[in-house]
């Protein structure tokens, strides 16, 4: 939400000033730190599937390319384009 997000939240539900309690607590949020298992397993894999989604892409561009070239000599291609 960020500081002056909550500090405008906390003023409209406070009848005290908030800003000491706070700052206090985004201090304490600033100096926390989480360890996650698996992410190395994460930073190999996420590149990879990346990169798979990447390639899926380019491909169905190819197909796509392939198929309008097959069909522009088709006679009733206006007709089949116009069906959803």
């Amino acid at each position: 939400a960020g500081k002056a997000k909550v500090m405008r939240f906390a003023r409209s539900k406070s009848t005290r000033d908030p800003s000491r309690l706070i700052d206090e607590i985004f201090e304490a949020l600033s100096q926390q730190s989480v360890s996650v298992s698996g992410t190395a397993a994460v930073e190999l894999v996420i590149p990879t599937l990346a990169l798979n989604i990447k390639t899926l892409k380019a491909q169905r561009v190819e197909v796509a390319e392939q198929v309008e070239k097959l069909l522009a000599n088709y006679p009733l291609l206006e007709v089949l384009m116009s069906i959803p």
